[in-house]
């Protein structure tokens, strides 16, 4: 009799679960018997149906056995873990040295298939019977208590494999929609600004729309855009005092040594603040002035701009007498007030689009120049400008001047002709003729215009070059 290291009911137990390990046990489960003692044929029944392999020679190899029987000897550690400490009928068992001897049976995984290959219950198990039932030993049943969880002969892989198990599985949508997430979030970060256009870009088409926008009967406009001028007219005559702020702040800037003087063609004023519009190669002077961008100084508190600076030898000023007598008031922009300096203008001021607007535009300049002691001629109905050339003053020295404007003759020289309607086409071709020391100032659009500005219903301007748009104020006469 062969002598067993296990009880009988543990090597069934075993045998039981190794088997279902494999993978090769049938779906049909034998009934178990009644009664704790079971007969030969009985547990012969309960071994489970399993592939193995007999070993027929030593040179076997758990590789040589995997190739001929997997046709892969890369899965001998399958066969290994299956085979693993299991007692063989003739003694011995499989351990970590792996070699192997002849007449032992090899469990295979239960896609096992060629030469060598045999299926049926468990030989092992079924050696233990036997032995148990030659040494007229009972066969006990086995018991409920040997799961293969609790088994001593589990495999680490196969015990790790049923604790992974036990946690929920990753749905493949969830990362799908994580990295979805991911790459929208890293999309936005480099691209938010074109991503964000895009998406806003329908919306600011529809908002566009003509349809979205109701407009107001003619009437209701012209009377809106009179309250308007109107409300503009009152905030002139309230700032008292802002022409002299103006014309203080033109001449410390012109008198200010720099590099490049800045003659400013524009002032904005408001009750606390002051700015200036000055070509863009004017030197900002080490003063109370601050630049907010090329073309507009803002004046903060501080010294006076005309307060010693040293500078190198080759600083230099320009030329230019410092005047103010062209400062004239265009308009209002809530609490703000804009003064032009006309004395900068050469030869043509037009000024297009609404007619009345227009026209009205020009007399508010024509006003604010009679108002400055200049020579200004106002022509209306079919007064022609043709004639100023026959009245022109004589000619007189150039001048140098900013880039904005040219060269034009000194303000006190200079003749100012208003014409507040739309100029006819062969009075447009007179602009470019017009004798040196004459400046027209008129509605219409030429090319020959030296500063082009344009008109609204509103009672808006825009001033072109300058950057501003203001509301123009009702003129004092009206015809």
């Amino acid at each position: 009799m062969r002598t067993r290291t296990l009880g009988v009911g543990a090597a069934l137990a075993a045998s039981v679960w190794c088997g279902a390990a494999g993978g090769a046990a049938h779906a049909e489960t034998t009934p178990e018997p009644s009664g704790d003692a079971l007969s030969l044929e009985e547990a012969r029944e309960l071994c489970p149906e399993v592939n193995y392999y007999t070993v027929e020679d030593s040179s076997d190899g758990l590789f040589a056995v995997a190739e001929r029987t997997l046709g892969d000897k890369l899965r001998a550690s399958d066969i290994y873990q299956l085979n693993e400490g299991r007692t063989q009928p003739e003694g011995g068992e499989l351990g970590s040295e792996r070699d192997l001897e002849p007449g032992w049976k090899l469990v295979l995984p239960s896609d096992a298939s060629g030469d060598g290959v045999s299926s049926g219950n468990d030989p092992l198990c079924v050696a233990e019977a036997e032995d148990a039932a030659e040494a007229g030993e009972p066969i006990p049943s086995p018991s409920p208590e040997a799961t293969p969880e609790e088994s001593p002969a589990a495999s680490p892989s196969e015990a790790a494999s049923e604790d992974d198990s036990d946690e929920p599985p990753v749905d493949p949508k969830l990362l799908g929609g994580a990295a979805a997430g991911l790459l929208l979030l890293t999309g936005l970060a480099l691209w938010w600004q074109p991503v964000f256009r895009a998406v806003a870009w329908p919306f600011v088409a529809v908002a566009r729309l003509g349809w979205r926008k109701p407009r107001w009967p003619l009437p209701v406009r012209l009377l809106q855009a009179r309250r308007r001028r109107k409300r503009a007219a009152e905030r002139i005559a309230d700032g008292t005092g802002e022409q002299r702020r103006a014309g203080v702040a033109v001449l410390e800037l012109q008198a200010a040594p720099a590099t490049v003087a800045a003659r400013p063609v524009a002032v904005w004023t408001a009750p606390e603040e002051l700015l200036v519009v000055v070509p863009a190669d004017a030197t900002l002077p080490a003063s109370s002035w601050r630049s907010v961008d090329t073309t507009t100084w803002q004046q903060v508190a501080g010294r006076s701009a005309t307060s010693a600076v040293p500078f190198t030898t080759t600083t230099s000023q320009s030329a230019v007498r410092p005047r103010t007598e062209l400062l004239t008031s265009v308009g209002a922009d809530g609490d703000w007030r804009l003064f032009v300096d006309l004395s900068r203008l050469d030869s043509v001021l037009l000024v297009a689009g609404h007619r009345s607007t227009a026209g009205d535009t020009v007399r508010v300049l024509a006003e604010g120049l009679a108002g400055r002691g200049a020579k200004v001629t106002t022509l209306s109905g079919s007064q022609g400008i043709a004639r100023i050339q026959q009245n022109a003053p004589p000619p007189a020295p150039a001048e140098s001047s900013g880039p904005i404007t040219g060269p034009g003759a000194p303000p006190g020289k200079r003749r100012f002709v208003a014409v507040p309607r739309v100029l006819t086409a062969s009075e447009r071709e007179v602009l470019a003729e017009l004798p040196e020391g004459v400046v027209v100032i008129a509605a219409g659009e030429s090319p020959h215009a030296h500063w082009q500005w344009r008109a609204h219903e509103s009672g808006w301007v825009d001033t072109g070059a300058l950057g501003a748009s203001v509301v123009v104020p009702l003129p004092t006469e009206r015809p």
